[in-house]
């Protein structure tokens, strides 16, 4: 019997570690955009590693924290999607992605806009994303100002999507921007995570963990207490 609560509770233990990990792990390469390494304070026009250029000649830039008074959301670095401040559109970077079929995913970023260096705020810039045929959207990034010399500073915003996904296959994860100069948009923090499905939270099974254990020693000190004569 000792031996059955022992193994119990050595599988709920498992479990809860192998819930943490299904939550934590990102499924997109480079998704705070810390490789390659920008110059300190200052910026890299190039495509960030594990992603791609769109194809028609745009670029970006990786921008280090402490460029212009700004700061990353994640990490040290953050993307803006126009390289070098102006170039071909649409400008912007990509990612291919293999997704389960049957499976329930959570697509996360961060993002942000800037005024131009005199302070004016920027007018039309305009975050596009998609995921293939799962997810798409735009936000406007006018309001927005990542950068402390240019202005008051504004914190990052967050967008957290779900969805789930009906064949297994590449999907093509997009973020770009159809117009626009000095001022964004600018992205950092990507995540892509599988929303696990019947297995309990972890602090649910620490629950189970814990009353396991009461048992346990309520069946140890039983055992333990010697037979009335």
């Amino acid at each position: 019997m000792i031996k059955m609560f022992i193994t119990i509770i050595a599988m709920s233990l498992l479990l809860v570690g192998q819930a943490s990990t299904a939550n934590a792990l990102n499924l997109l390469v480079n998704g705070s955009f810390e490789s390659p390494g920008a110059p300190a304070a200052s910026f890299l026009t190039q495509i960030p590693n594990g992603w791609t250029s769109l194809g028609n000649g745009s670029t970006v830039d990786i921008i280090a924290a402490g460029y212009a008074g700004g700061s990353a959301s994640d990490g040290n670095q953050l993307v803006d999607l126009i390289g070098g401040g102006v170039g071909t559109f649409p400008s912007g970077l990509k990612q291919t992605v293999t997704l389960q079929g049957g499976t329930m995913y959570s697509l996360s970023f961060d993002y942000n806009g800037g005024r131009y260096q005199d302070g004016t705020p920027t007018s039309g810039a305009v975050l596009d994303y998609l995921l293939g045929s799962l997810v798409s959207g735009s936000v406007n990034v006018d309001a927005l100002n990542a950068f402390a010399s240019n202005g008051p500073v504004t914190p990052w915003q967050s967008m957290s999507l779900v969805f789930t996904v009906a064949t297994t296959n590449d999907y093509l994860l997009t973020f770009q921007t159809l117009s626009g100069a000095f001022g964004g948009p600018y992205i950092d923090d990507v995540r892509l995570n599988v929303i696990p499905v019947n297995v309990p939270e972890p602090s649910t099974l620490m629950l189970l963990v814990v009353g396991l254990a009461g048992l346990a020693v309520v069946r140890l000190r039983e055992t333990d207490e010697p037979m009335s004569v």
